[in-house]
């Protein structure tokens, strides 16, 4: 069973980024729904009662095998105060990163990439590149500065910027330390990621993300990068200060590979069910992604401890093994 909450409040969090928490809960059949309902019952209760208090606004869905067996919304999309629904889209944030990997993966199941390419093949202008692999990208182990880290990130998220001048800020920014010397967190290298899946498909990310995921799956409220649009139920983000305020909305084609992706509770616990099947990737794909260094996987964090079952919960996604 998988629980997947959208949660709206910025204190503990990034900014401007909402952020998901899926709670994986393996297995489960469909004769203990009974012994779950309950908990179901003291989740809505739970989460009502952030919301009444101001503490917590978003949507919360839980999937058990491939059926939905609770789906709420508390808060609003708008500083109008629209109330939201279940199938409210929210900006997933850094969950897009599990997205980015997946699609790599996929490429290089169908020979179209390698994950041992240095990055030099595509981007030979940033430092290092002739060292960084792909793989180092997506473990966050390739040096690259962070570019949202960088102070003057809140002078230009929200405006207009092409690829080229996103280039000449990370050559710019360099690198840190030499790749696979340790794991650091890198928006940089999810975005040349990004940049490097549309390299390879000769199209847009959005069309990789339709190509592998989203129309396999029938995902119809999932996408790449782009306008909140409240006539299509998308939620703004907001961040506490002295109450709900809009936050500034980030231009999706900066954080691209790294944060770009938009989608419902739902429809993203569905992708984290089908993708850790085996229904997107192989099995020797999803070992290579889920396989640790320093906590990391590819796209994914790893930690472990015992709740009963095995159980996971990401901040892109945590897979909690014994």
């Amino acid at each position: 069973m998988a629980v997947l909450i959208k949660a709206a409040d910025m204190n503990k969090f990034t900014k401007t980024l909402t952020i998901f928490f899926l709670v994986w809960f393996v297995p489960f059949s469909k004769s203990a729904y009974t012994q779950v309902d309950p908990d179901l019952d003291k989740l809505d209760r739970f989460l009502t009662n952030l919301f009444e208090h101001d503490k917590f606004m978003g949507s919360a869905a839980v999937l058990s095998d491939d059926e939905i067996i609770f789906s709420r919304a508390y808060g609003f999309i708008d500083e109008e105060k629209t109330l939201s629904t279940p199938e409210t889209i929210y900006r997933t944030g850094s969950i897009t990163k599990t997205f980015t990997s997946a699609i790599l993966l996929r490429l290089a199941e169908e020979g179209k990439t390698d994950l041992s390419e240095t990055l030099d093949k595509y981007y030979p202008q940033i430092p290092n590149s002739g060292e960084i692999t792909i793989e180092q990208m997506l473990r966050h182990r390739s040096g690259l500065v962070s570019f949202t880290n960088m102070p003057e990130y809140a002078d230009y998220n929200t405006g207009e910027i092409t690829k080229e001048e996103m280039l000449e800020r990370f050559v710019g920014y360099g690198t840190e330390f030499n790749p696979d010397e340790k794991m650091q967190y890198s928006n940089t290298g999810y975005v040349l990621l990004g940049y490097i899946i549309e390299d390879i498909t000769g199209g847009t990310f959005q069309e990789a993300l339709n190509t592998y995921i989203t129309e396999p799956l029938g995902m119809e409220r999932t996408f790449h990068g782009s306008t909140i649009s409240f006539e299509n139920n998308e939620a703004q983000s907001f961040v506490r200060n002295g109450g709900w305020q809009k936050a500034p909305e980030t231009n999706m084609f900066i954080p691209h590979g790294a944060g770009a992706v938009s989608s419902t509770p739902a429809e993203t616990a569905m992708f984290y069910r089908y993708l850790f099947s085996g229904n997107l990737i192989s099995k020797s794909s999803l070992e290579r992604m889920i396989e640790a260094k320093d906590g990391m996987g590819m796209g994914i964090f790893l930690c472990h401890f015992m709740i009963r079952r095995h159980t996971a919960i990401p901040g892109e996604l945590m897979d909690f093994r014994q």
